[in-house]
């Protein structure tokens, strides 16, 4: 799991390429990472909120190129940094998925700063001193298998953070410099010094020649236009499902009598697309956004979700609904998985 600060101030010294170069080295090198195929990767940003830009199981070199993408596509330009929120999501996910993925779990945070939230939201929803009291003590991370090695560039890391987890066997602290190397980020174009342009000495008027463009260049024209056409839709599309995205429809006690696959029915999917006639078409949604898969509750009775302390999902509410969460909707009962866990 590689947690990102995706704070503004991530750009200063081209701290941000450093970032992305040495998770795109980790990910890509099986023999020193220890990534196996089977193995989840998890990719998280926060700044101004908390964005998953990739959770999947990494099954071949595809995946991994997939997620080095999705690495390159971060700006880094948000205003503040909310690690608070951050800590307080990756307790949930991480309680979710230790019961898939039972063995080691590594996670590394990058930052050049400390805990900022948004002025207008605050603390989420507890102080992070609470936050960290609550769900990151040492005994958690023996229970659930969890190795911590928070990278700072220029400063301390958090007094929060230092105060729950003294860096032990299973918490590492790696205070980088500011100034990575400019071999592995070189200075943008805009930085080099700029040549003085000589003033070349007063030439003669010609005439007005026609030149002839080389065939070669027109060629080159050609492909270049061809390329643009190929991205523009590309750009225009809206999120989908992956292909392994499955809604499931059980009885009471979770066993499978219907299977949909969400990437035939659309990036907005409604009871009425799925051919569920005992419940109205907007009674609940399920779409897309920021790679992750979102349940709203629609016009119909509140939904309610399975599992520990079932809560409810009241008309349009929107929630993260991750791989094994159950619900329940006018007395029928669904499941969200994975294709590799059905």
């Amino acid at each position: 799991m590689f947690v990102i600060d995706e704070s503004g101030s991530m750009r200063r010294n081209n701290l941000y390429i450093k970032v992305r170069d040495d998770i795109k080295d980790y990910i890509s090198k099986q023999d020193r990472s220890d990534i196996k195929w089977g193995d989840r990767l998890i990719i998280v940003g926060f700044g101004d909120d908390v964005k998953y830009h990739f959770d999947e199981e990494i099954k071949g070199i595809r995946d991994i190129e997939r997620a080095k993408g999705e690495l390159d596509r971060i700006e880094f330009r948000d205003k503040w940094t909310h690690m608070s929120k951050a800590f307080d999501i990756l307790a949930k996910r991480i309680d979710e998925i230790h019961k898939t993925y039972p063995g080691p779990k590594d996670i590394f945070i990058y930052t050049d700063g400390k805990n900022e939230p948004p002025p207008q939201l605050g603390e989420s929803p507890l102080a992070f001193k609470d936050i960290l009291n609550r769900y990151w003590q040492y005994k958690t991370l023996e229970e659930k298998d969890i190795y911590i090695c928070l990278i700072t560039f220029g400063v301390e890391p958090p007094k929060e953070i230092i105060d729950t987890l003294p860096e032990s066997s299973r918490v590492k602290y790696q205070k980088e410099t500011t100034k990575p190397s400019p071999i592995i980020t070189p200075k943008p174009l805009e930085e080099q010094p700029k040549k003085e342009k000589e003033i070349a000495p007063p030439r003669p008027k010609e005439s007005v020649r026609h030149v002839r463009i080389p065939w070669f260049v027109w060629l080159l024209l050609v492909a270049v236009l061809a390329i643009i056409l190929s991205v523009i839709p590309r750009l225009l599309r809206k999120e989908k499902f992956s292909e392994d995205s499955i809604l499931l429809q059980t009885d009471e006690n979770g066993n499978e009598y219907k299977q949909f696959s969400l990437i035939d029915y659309g990036n907005y999917i409604t009871p009425k697309k799925l051919g569920i006639d005992e419940l109205t078409s907007q009674e609940f949604v399920l779409f897309v956004k920021n790679g992750v898969v979102y349940l709203k509750a629609g016009a119909g009775e509140e939904i309610e979700i399975l599992g520990e302390g079932n809560k409810k999902l009241e008309k349009d509410k929107e929630i993260i609904i991750y791989p094994d969460t159950s619900f329940r909707c006018s007395g029928l009962y669904f499941k969200f998985v994975r294709e590799q866990n059905v």
